[in-house]
């Protein structure tokens, strides 16, 4: 007898295949723009997100609310765009999405039109995470582990923000995921 956890991790070892396959082959059309003389590994990158965000897709089919884009948040009360989004989509605007946790209010700033929850599906959001990345991050100077952590993690690595524990998991995730990279091993579980 098939049992709904039978069916729920079966669904969520299909997710983590689909994600390795995202990071590991779509990643070469829609390529990370390293800045020269950086050492990142850009799949790499990729693979330490999901693992930081999501435990590589294991959480990545929950969104998590951000209370800064809520009624009351800073975001939300600074913002008239913040605050049309929750007038059309409610808490599902204040959201991150995906197995890298992208924030709805970030991707919709770049051009995504359509519905928040559109961004759980990874195929869809993996575009989005791709560009994020490219204009919010690595163009503004993020050139280090550290640096590119502390940006995805705080909005920038140059304010006072410095999320310590965020940054070292982060840079475990990374390191193994190089190395599993290099080995020509799958960088998920």
């Amino acid at each position: 007898m098939v049992t709904r956890l039978d069916i729920l991790l079966s669904e969520r070892g299909k997710r983590r295949t689909d994600l390795e396959t995202l990071i590991r082959q779509r990643y070469l059309d829609l390529a990370l723009h390293i800045p020269g003389g950086c050492d990142l590994e850009p799949q790499a990158l990729l693979a330490a997100l999901a693992w930081q965000e999501s435990t590589f897709g294991l959480h990545g089919g929950q969104s998590r609310v951000e209370r800064a884009y809520c009624r009351g948040g800073t975001y939300y009360d600074g913002s008239s765009e913040v605050r049309d989004l929750w007038a059309c989509y409610g808490s599902c605007a204040a959201a991150s999405w995906s197995s890298w946790q992208i924030l709805y209010v970030a991707a919709f700033e770049l051009g995504f039109d359509l519905p928040p929850w559109r961004l759980f599906d990874d195929h869809i959001a993996f575009e989005w995470v791709i560009r994020y990345l490219d204009k919010r991050v690595l163009s503004k100077g993020a050139t280090t582990v550290e640096d590119f952590a502390d940006a995805y993690n705080s909005g920038t690595h140059r304010d006072s923000i410095v999320p310590v524990d965020y940054i070292k998991s982060f840079a475990q995730h990374y390191a193994r995921c190089v190395a599993l990279l290099q080995a020509g091993q799958p960088v998920g579980p």
